[in-house]
């Protein structure tokens, strides 16, 4: 449905003004409310059906036309930051299109569902949706179910909107004097598996607050046992008016997303709103839990007007949307993003996007119109039909008047289905593609408008929508565009009916709005193989009535041409995977192998006669896995069929061939070497027919702790050496074959360590290697260069310099030897511990200074009196300094070795050596010990550097 137009005055020319302040204007994040409804009503679909039975003369009593409630959209400014048509989107006309171009839909089973005698109302609101085994058309006046395989009614459902919703509907009493059921929404949940219907109702003719309703079925499949639990909830919010009108729809994994257009009782557009439905508090009784969100656009400001609610299949989905035109520009796209839809919904501020311009769309003119321009058909304005997500992508569309080129034109003379993909929802969405569908002709275009799109699971994206033209009566058409299409094109659109008659209907003349249309369609996605694409859409059926028709739109078949890898097997195989390779695909036509996963009920499967196929694994368009067991296959050929989920097919006869039998022949090559204690692994194969194969060990032996079976080697070796045999295979067909081995088997393999030993000082003397083995084995260690020696894992130091060692395990009987490991180890020439007052260099160790120091700090002198009398002429250190450095270096002053510091010992020792003497005049009448005199002036010598 959609109070009469109003205008809003001189806004044209406050489109920059608009623009400079959209930002601000935006709102920021609402948190919602969610409220507490009622508990559901439950009622059988046979109860329903008595009760439309009861019903039946008033559902049909009078022809009713819905009020036009729509807000003004003239003399909007178009979005400045607009980008161009970048993109090709000329689509010729049907006319025009070449007749060797595939049809973009092939259209299979097509049926209609209602017409102006079921439904008595204009427009139709054309509405229906497909499920696992039925379709059911959901119209104003009519709710009725099909069988979806054949096209026929089932008697399940057929009743009026009005009787179905009845105990839902605002009670007629006090100031409500009439109401009845408008503007349906229908949608197969295969989330749930249930059938969720939304529609309004209008108390008053729409002069009074209404109500939304639902109805949610029990199940997937409706039978007059199975039932349905209607909810409703009020409308009405503080700000937005007192009539919802045009509710959209949207199902996620989470909530329902219902947006409206809100009317004062005067018919004044009073701003945008949008209902989040609580899944979980409908499937089952209820109450139902609603959280409202008002004002999503204002009547003056920007925001998301005639907001849809989003599709999205996606399980594990955790954010809705809203996504609408903008309120207050043209070529802008408006997105609401809902957060925690499953429990306090809140919803974003608006999330503009700016795409290619847009415009109103013109009552469009049809083949045998008596009524003027009065008598066009309702083009609506340029609000988008439904919405769909899918793997992120977001689709939607809408109708606007373009010119010859597709370009959006005030004058235009056309219209033309505009559709997006958009992707980047959950953080800065972006325009992936946009294109237009329209005739290019010259004269007596055609216009198509009133479209609903859908992208299946291979990718194709297939739009729904209505046309006409002064030249061509009403009908219903469908495109698609493959998804490997070029990007913003569409493929030439078909007509799938065929009307011969006028619309030229007595209850309704037309007006400067034309004659109702539409006000929906419907596009949407088989849930059972996810491929299979249905769409209603209204045409003329007979002289001066509509009808809505149902097309069963087929996916590409699969590839023409198949190919096989292997080609050829050998019989008496269990398990044996073959690779189906498809080619011959053409752009246009889009086909290719497709499986939805689970849990669909109808999947990828291939047939071959004689075999047995085990499993079918999608790969990819055009290649697929078949595992097949050849066992009691008989020899040649055998043709190949591959069936999508929607069940076309494609045969390659011939396409494998099934072997003679065959003497066995090795095709493996023979196995290789090994190591001790460590897991050996190694399978003969063999080629042949039977496949049934027996191996074993002919001549020679296998490596102990290793053993045959079923063609494998397996084991862990014990005992290195070389193992050489025969292995003989048998498959009951002479002559048998054979395959001489020899297996080297060798010591475990062993790594060496050596952590980098830091650099030392020569007064330190030695260092300690700390080299391991992995096999635990000792590490030897030997000087390869350098002033150093090692002792067992002690590094001693000469002199300063850089010294290389080397670190080996020779390894033994269980492991191999070890690579050599070397690490280079600096030793410094270390600090002048000797000069005790830091004379320099020319008087660095002096008897009579630093000599005479040392023996007074071992006489046990402290402070001053160590150095009162001694310090050189060119001392740098005080008496604290001396002191200190005397401590620090006290462990240093044993040199003899003896562990204790003796001034007639130790500290003669040093003043000897000051003094220059050496060898047995240096330890002359000096108890030492034991160590050598050798030893004793390499200690002194490491401190006086």
């Amino acid at each position: 449905m959609h109070p009469p137009i109003f205008t809003r005055a001189s806004f044209f020319s406050l489109w920059a003004l608009i623009f400079a302040t959209l930002s601000a204007l935006a709102l920021a994040q609402q948190v919602g409310q969610p409220l507490t409804g009622g508990m559901g009503i439950t009622m059988t679909v046979d109860a329903l059906s008595q009760r439309g039975a009861q019903n039946a003369t008033v559902d049909t009593a009078a022809v009713r036309i819905r009020p036009v409630l729509r807000p003004d959209r003239r003399n909007l400014p178009g979005n400045p930051q607009s980008p161009p048509q970048t993109t090709s989107v000329r689509i010729a006309s049907i006319a025009s299109s070449s007749s060797t171009t595939p049809a973009a839909v092939a259209v299979s089973t097509s049926f209609t569902g209602a017409t102006l005698a079921d439904v008595s109302a204009f427009p139709p609101d054309t509405m229906g949706a497909v499920g696992p085994s039925q379709f059911i058309v959901a119209v104003n006046g009519r709710l009725r179910s099909f069988n979806k395989t054949t096209g026929l009614a089932d008697s399940a459902l057929n009743l009026g909107m009005d009787s179905f919703f009845a105990s839902v509907m605002t009670p007629i009493g006090g100031s409500i004097t009439s109401n009845f059921t408008s503007d349906p929404h229908i949608r197969y949940d295969r989330l749930s598996g249930r059938w969720i219907v939304v529609m309004i109702d209008v108390p008053n003719g729409g002069s009074a607050a209404n109500r939304i309703l639902l109805a949610v079925s029990s199940g997937s499949t409706i039978t007059g046992t199975a039932s349905f639990t209607f909810f409703q909830f009020s409308a009405v919010a503080v700000g937005t008016g007192v009539f919802a009108d045009y509710p959209t729809l949207g199902i996620d994994a989470n909530a329902l997303y219902i947006g409206v257009n809100m009317f004062t009782s005067a018919g004044a557009f009073a701003g945008t709103s949008g209902y989040v439905v609580r899944k979980s508090s409908i499937l089952n009784s209820g109450p139902i839990v609603s959280t409202a969100f008002t004002l999503l656009a204002d009547p003056n400001i920007a925001g998301p007007s005639t907001p849809q609610g989003v599709d999205n299949y996606a399980a594990s989905s955790t954010e809705g949307y809203f996504i609408g035109v903008d309120n207050a520009t043209f070529g802008t796209l408006m997105v609401r993003r809902v957060t925690s839809p499953g429990g306090t919904p809140a919803i974003s501020g608006n999330i503009s996007l700016a795409v290619p311009a847009t415009s109103l769309p013109i009552t469009v003119p049809h083949l045998g119109n008596t009524g003027g321009s009065n008598g066009n058909l309702d083009g609506s304005d340029d609000r988008l039909f439904a919405a769909h997500l899918r793997n992120g992508r977001l689709w939607t569309a809408h109708a606007i008047q373009v010119d010859a080129t597709g370009v959006a034109s005030g004058t235009g003379g056309r219209n033309g289905t505009r559709w997006y993909e958009i992707q980047n929802l959950t953080t800065t969405p972006a325009l992936v593609q946009s294109g237009t569908v329209f005739d290019s002709a010259a004269t007596n275009p055609l216009s198509y408008w009133m479209p609903s799109v859908v992208v299946s699971g291979q990718g194709h994206a297939y739009l729904g929508f209505s046309s006409a033209g002064n030249a061509a009566f009403a009908n219903a058409a469908a495109t698609a565009r493959r998804v490997g299409d070029s990007l913003g094109t569409m493929q030439a659109p078909v007509a799938y009916t065929a009307s011969s008659t006028a619309y030229n209907p007595a209850s309704d003349a037309g007006g400067a709005g034309g004659r109702r249309w539409g006000d929906y369609s419907y596009t949407s996605l088989d849930p059972e193989d996810d491929m299979t694409v249905w769409t209603i859409q209204e045409f003329c059926d007979a002289a001066n009535s509509f009808g809505v028709r149902v097309a069963k739109l087929l996916a590409p078949p699969p590839p023409p041409t198949l190919a096989a890898s292997p080609s050829t097997l050998a019989s008496g195989q269990t398990s044996v995977n073959i690779v189906i390779t498809g080619s011959g695909i053409t752009a246009a036509a889009g086909q290719g192998f497709y499986d939805p996963g689970s849990p669909f009920a109808k999947r990828l499967a291939a047939s071959i006669p004689g075999l047995i196929v085990n499993s079918v694994t999608y790969t990819s368009a055009t290649s697929i896995t078949v595992n097949v067991s050849t066992v009691n296959a008989t020899g040649g050929s055998k043709n190949v069929t591959v069936t999508n989920p929607d069940g076309q097919a494609v045969t390659a006869n011939g396409l494998l061939t099934i072997a003679a039998n065959q003497a066995p022949v090795f095709t493996s090559a023979p196995p290789g070497a090994g190591v001790i204690g460590t897991a050996y692994s190694s399978t003969f194969a063999a080629s042949g027919s039977p496949t049934t194969f027996t191996y074993s060990v002919t001549a020679g032996t296998l490596p102990n702790g290793l053993s045959l079976a079923s063609g494998a080697i397996s084991g862990t070796p014990t005992t290195a050496g070389t193992f050489a045999g025969t292995v003989s295979v048998t498959n009951g067909v002479l002559p048998n074959a054979a395959q001489n081995f020899s297996i080297v088997i060798s010591g475990k393999p062993q790594t060496i360590s050596f952590p980098a030993a830091s650099a030392f000082s020569w007064y330190q003397g030695s260092a300690t290697l700390t080299a391991t083995a992995s096999s635990n084995l000792a590490v030897t260690y030997s000087v390869v260069s350098g002033p150093c020696s090692v002792t067992s894992s002690t590094l001693t130091a000469s002199g300063p310099g850089s010294c290389v060692v080397a670190a080996d395990q020779p390894g033994n009987a269980t492991f191999a030897s070890a690579a050599q490991q070397t690490q280079t180890i600096t030793v410094n020439v270390g600090p002048a511990l000797l000069d005790i007052d830091a004379s320099g260099a020319t008087t660095r160790y002096d008897a009579g200074t630093d000599g005479i120091m040392v023996l007074r700090f071992l006489l046990g002198f402290t402070a001053t009196a160590i150095d009162s009398g001694a310090s050189g002429a060119t001392a740098s250190r005080d008496s604290a300094q001396i002191s200190a450095q005397l401590t620090a270096i006290k462990a240093l002053l044993d040199i003899d070795g003896d562990g204790i510091l003796r001034a007639p010992t130790d500290g003669l020792l040093i003043v000897r050596y000051m003094l220059g003497l050496r060898g047995n005049t240096l330890v002359a009448n000096i108890p030492i010990g034991s160590l050598t005199t050798t030893q004793i002036e390499a200690k002194i010598s490491r401190l006086m550097p």
